[in-house]
């Protein structure tokens, strides 16, 4: 698949002037280095955006070779390193700095950052007396609990603060050993201040003043520390760091501590990032509140939107890659309405047209039949694989929740609770939210763009049938039926049920869900609410048949030939 660069240009030129300014003879009186921030969602180009960037650091004249380059997947380093995948809510500041300070000595080869070095020292000296301490102590109900948890537990509790003791700190401390947390945590869960305190208490009693500061908040001074050893490599060759997928480790706590990395690095290091979130502007996120870049880089700050194409982008895209055959004005039209100007969709577009696929078969609905769908399918499974590419990795329970709110039919507290098994949707939704922008928390639901390529995704029959989909879906048609036959208990009369309007909806919800089991599931049960609604609520009844029509091609053939008849047969009453 080609790259995609158009309506890029301002991105490529911005980045080479600020090469520019980094080559002899340039000077600079600044202190602060440049930070490029790209950002979008996914399909948007950030990832080949920031190859190209690369490129051109790496190989471009006058560049080439003039710059130290170092380029961090953080989707890749998430594969490879255990502490990343612990959950997002989860990631240490210290395992960022880790990373950082390993991929540069892959590309500073010979250069040593001794500040660093001696603080990770002394965090392992601090470890190692801690726990010679511990052993030290008589029997006591206070040193044996602090004996569970040992060094690491004992540091957790006092960087982290109550949070790390109460709530779910099983889930918390996957980083430690099972046996002693599940020991510890069941003696401290009701004095989860009081067993801070004491942790603190003990570890300023075996460590000196200047080393409990450092073993307190270790993240700030690793950060500041291996900030100033780039600050001096780059001295003697300008640094370029470029990170892609940086959502992964984006959490306010790592971001903050990742900044003052950035602060410390000095005017001949540029930092290039790309993600999800717009990280220049401040913000909330949930109940917190999320500092932005332009009040730490204010005048060294690029950040960049990247956006959908318009019809002349799609048409330029197209002739570029499909030399040979032209998109005309209106078929330009149907590929954007399709791709909805994605670039990623653009490009699975692009390349399928020059390889011959006629028009229609790439914008054609998901269909039952095979043999009319795998083109336009093909393009679906991949824009949505790239949406979800952070999830696939991650947490099952974030893809459970992308999947559950793509098939809800409508906002609904109660059925999103009982879909995901918790008791505060929301809560849920702004956790998501703060690592998948694409999600709305007031509205309970996705990003249109996501929603509709997403249940395209969901409805061909391998995901359709798939454990995961029905599980989620199951458990909504479970708690609609629970709830429909406590409400309806007292009326026994369809025509009461029907002028109900929560009622009305509910069923309106359980004919949804039950297509998504299976068409025949669907039809069973929507028949007779059908002929219910002919009689009492006209407009009730045509919204069933618009709910199995919104599965579109994926009915089978007797089902489009039955929603025909029962469509016509409305129009006929009316």
């Amino acid at each position: 698949m080609p790259p995609i660069f158009l309506a890029r240009n301002e991105e490529q030129k911005t980045f080479k002037q600020i090469l520019d300014s980094l080559l002899p003879p340039a000077q600079t009186d600044a202190e602060s280095p440049s930070i490029f921030l790209l950002y979008g969602e996914g399909g948007m180009g950030k990832t080949t955006l920031l190859k190209r960037l690369r490129e051109i650091a790496a190989e471009w004249q006058p560049y080439e070779g003039n710059f130290n380059l170092v380029f961090i997947d953080w989707e890749v380093e998430r594969g490879i390193v255990r502490d990343l995948q612990i959950g997002h809510d989860n990631i240490r500041p210290e395992t960022v700095i880790a990373i950082l300070h390993d991929q540069l000595l892959k590309v500073l080869r010979g250069v040593k950052f001794a500040e660093y070095d001696r603080i990770n020292e002394t965090l392992k000296e601090a470890d190692a007396a801690i726990d010679r301490e511990l052993k030290s102590k008589p029997e006591s109900e206070l040193y044996s609990q602090l004996r569970k948890w040992g060094a690491k537990g004992i540091a957790l509790m006092i960087r982290g603060g109550i949070a790390y003791v109460s709530g779910n700190p099983l889930e918390t401390f996957k980083m430690l050993p099972q046996e002693p947390i599940e020991a510890g945590v069941r003696g401290v869960a009701d004095t989860a201040a009081l067993m801070v305190d004491q942790a603190r208490v003990f570890a300023q009693n075996v460590l000196t003043p200047d080393d409990f500061r450092i073993y307190e908040r270790p993240h700030e001074h690793l950060a500041e520390a291996l900030g100033k050893g780039i600050r001096e490599a780059a001295r003697r060759k300008p640094i370029i760091m470029i990170m892609d997928t940086y959502e992964i480790i984006d959490r306010a706590e790592c971001d903050y501590s990742f900044r003052e990395v950035l602060k410390a690095s000095g005017a001949k290091t540029v930092w290039v990032i790309g993600g999800r979130a717009n990280l220049a502007e401040s913000s909330r996120r949930g109940i917190e509140y999320f500092r932005g870049y332009r009040q730490d880089f204010e005048d060294y700050l690029y950040a960049r939107s990247l956006s959908e194409f318009g019809l002349k982008d799609i048409q330029k895209y197209f002739k570029e890659v499909a030399v040979t055959r032209s998109l005309s004005s209106e078929d330009a039209e149907e590929i954007a309405k399709f791709t909805l100007g994605i670039p990623f969709a653009v490009s699975a577009a692009a390349v399928m047209w020059r390889d011959g696929v006629q028009l229609e078969e790439i914008v054609a609905p998901v269909s039952s039949d095979d043999a009319h769908k795998k083109s336009h399918e093909r393009i679906i499974k991949q824009i949505c694989e790239r949406f979800l590419v952070l999830c696939v990795d991650a947490d099952q329970r974030d893809r459970e929740a992308i999947y559950a709110l793509a098939l809800m039919r409508r906002p609904e507290a109660h059925v999103l609770s009982a879909m995901l098994k918790v008791n505060d949707p929301d809560a849920a939704l702004q956790s998501l939210h703060e690592r998948y922008s694409f999600i709305w928390v007031d509205e309970m639901q996705l990003d249109d763009k996501v929603e509709g390529f997403l249940k395209e995704y969901l409805l061909a029959d391998v995901r359709r049938k798939s454990a995961p989909v029905q599980q989620l879906n199951q458990r909504a048609i479970s708690l609609l039926q629970e709830r429909i036959g406590a409400a309806t208990k007292e009326m026994p009369s369809a025509e009461e049920r029907i002028n109900n309007d929560s009622i009305a909806e509910m069923l309106s919800d359980l004919t949804h869900h039950l297509f998504w089991k299976s068409e025949e599931d669907g039809w069973h049960y929507l028949i007779p609410r059908f002929v219910e609604g002919l009689e009492y609520d006209i407009n009730w009844a045509k919204g069933l048949l618009e709910i199995a029509g919104s599965f579109g091609a994926t009915l089978s053939q007797n089902g489009q030939l039955r929603l025909k008849i029962l469509s016509t047969g409305v129009q006929d009453v009316i």
